[in-house]
């Protein structure tokens, strides 16, 4: 059975208990990544462009998972909600199906994949460094 998407718009959702942490939609096509980083905002990476932690947590899902998770039909909640949990990998992630992930991910780095930089963080981040 080929991929059947039943989902709409994908975006980031805060993580159910640990707030620091935003469960993230990403989708896999051979050696090509879409990561859904904000409402009709996605990010494209290569196996060479995806940043280390993402490769790390998909590698670690990938070897854990336990159950068939052949691309079947697909909805939104899916996404946040995983359906064959792994015990310890609720901050990690799950692996929705052969192509479709969600990655649990801190809010430094979603909003490095969104491009967004706010100076005061660096600014305070500096600051608090130095003393």
């Amino acid at each position: 059975m080929g991929r059947v998407p039943m989902f709409g718009n994908l975006s980031p959702i805060s993580h159910y208990y640990n707030h620091s942490l935003y469960r993230v939609p990403l989708t896999r096509d051979g050696d090509k990544y879409i990561i859904y980083v904000a409402d009709n905002f996605v990010r494209n990476f290569t196996n060479e462009t995806l940043p280390d932690e993402i490769k790390i947590k998909l590698g670690m899902i990938v070897a854990a998972s336990t159950t068939d998770v052949r691309d079947c039909v697909v909805y939104n909640s899916d996404f946040y909600i995983p359906m064959h949990p792994i015990n310890g990998f609720d901050e990690i992630g799950w692996q929705v199906s052969d192509s479709y992930f969600c990655i649990c991910m801190s809010r430094e780095l979603l909003e490095e994949l969104r491009g967004e930089n706010d100076p005061r963080r660096e600014s305070k981040r500096q600051g608090q460094e130095s003393a």
